[in-house]
């Protein structure tokens, strides 16, 4: 934590994470590079029915989104969310009893985070719906906080390899 402390403007969960992604952005390059790519996003609109789609073109996630998630690309690598894994310049904080977080270095936000567990353990939602409700609360209103799983879009979909993850984004 000491690391963060001339980021930090409070005591909140949602605090340190801003803190913890302003200290990444200066000190781990592989994240800075991935926030310089916000820059080249493509947006568009598209109204119907009374609502809105927007929808993003992000070459910056090329890497991410493109993947290989066959059986074998899957059992020859290792799992990137583990603590033992993790780049060197890469910080987390801990929170709600067994869970980390930690900024992603493939953004499609200003401000995107990935929470992941401490433990290597299947990537299943029904064992972290109160987790999942107390990072929702502790994060506040500056976050929204949303399971991305292996069923759900999750560009490394590995069920079995990867931590539980929630995709943390901006509210607004």
């Amino acid at each position: 934590m000491d690391e963060l402390a001339p980021y930090i403007s409070g005591t909140t969960l949602a605090s340190k994470a801003h803190a913890l992604l302003e200290q990444q952005k200066r000190a781990w390059e592989m994240l800075r590079n991935g926030y310089d790519t916000l820059r080249t996003v493509r947006t568009r609109v598209f109204d119907f029915d009374g609502y809105q789609i927007k929808v993003q073109f992000n070459p910056g996630r090329l890497i991410s989104t493109v993947a290989k998630v066959d059986a074998a690309s899957i059992k020859g690598r290792k799992c990137f969310l583990c603590t033992e894994n993790l780049p060197p310049a890469q910080r987390a904080i801990l929170c709600d009893g067994g869970y980390m977080v930690l900024c992603n270095p493939f953004p499609i936000f200003p401000e995107h985070f990935t929470i992941s567990s401490v433990h290597h353990t299947p990537q299943l939602i029904h064992d972290s719906f109160a987790s999942l409700l107390n990072l929702t609360r502790d994060l506040g209103a500056r976050y929204t906080v949303l399971y991305n799983g292996p069923k759900c879009g999750a560009s490394a979909p590995e069920p079995l390899a990867l931590p539980g993850r929630r995709a943390v984004i901006p509210a607004n």
